[in-house]
């Protein structure tokens, strides 16, 4: 059986300290890529010069900023794999990832999606005064996560894209809607993703928490308006 050609997708915003080692991590997979679809969101610092000098090749695009989630969503549009996987412009993968999630599919062929465990870790550079405020989990966590996530690009026509209109949590929201409509998904007993946390980390930004707490409440009570 042929295997499946996957494509990597990245949003890029401000991630100059970052890309570089992102970028390797991806290209380091020990599956072969079909296309790594890169779109800087309006950078206002060297992340672009970075992609732009590059030495492997990259499908890149560039723009005015529009948020994580509009970005996905293009990328998305852009993809010419059958399956796709994304990372974060902070985030790292275990070599091995892509290829432990494409064996899986092949003997889950009905799946949505794949999922990995990960691990959190904070920025080896940030001083120990920053680092102190961070509680990170020192066990792996089970990845529910679009960096720890391949699937079909056909999921995203059965579930939709994500909402562009909400300015974090964009995930959470959507795999909440494919959840609540039957979605089917596992998740691989290996560690094979790494979420950094940094100053810039998305979570750690003031409007997440309110954010999710929307999010969340939204979710209830469309599930409650079913029952």
């Amino acid at each position: 059986m042929n295997n499946p050609t996957i494509s990597v997708i990245v949003a890029a915003y401000n991630a100059e300290p970052y890309i570089r080692e992102c970028m390797d991590s991806i290209f380091a997979q020990t599956y072969p890529l079909h296309e790594v679809i890169v779109i800087d969101d309006g950078s206002t610092d060297g992340t672009l010069a970075i992609l732009k000098s590059y030495p492997r090749p990259i499908r890149l695009y560039s723009r005015q900023n529009r948020g994580v989630s509009a970005t996905l969503n293009e990328a998305i549009g852009y993809a010419t794999g059958q399956y796709i996987a994304i990372l974060d412009a902070d985030d790292l993968w275990a070599t091995n990832k892509l290829t432990l999630q494409a064996a899986h599919f092949q003997l889950n062929p009905n799946l949505d999606a794949c999922f990995t465990m990960v691990q959190q870790f904070v920025s080896p550079e940030l001083d120990e005064a920053t680092k102190s405020r961070f509680l990170v989990p020192d066990a792996p966590q089970s990845g529910i996560l679009k960096m720890a996530m391949l699937t079909p690009k056909t999921t995203f026509e059965k579930f939709g894209l994500f909402n562009a209109d909400i300015p974090t949590c964009d995930f959470i929201d959507w795999v909440a809607t494919a959840i609540r409509n039957r979605f089917k998904y596992d998740v691989l007993p290996e560690v094979l993703a790494y979420r950094r946390i940094s100053v810039g980390s998305m979570s750690q930004r003031n409007n997440y928490q309110s954010t999710l707490l929307d999010v969340m409440r939204n979710h209830l009570m469309q599930k409650r308006s079913k029952n």
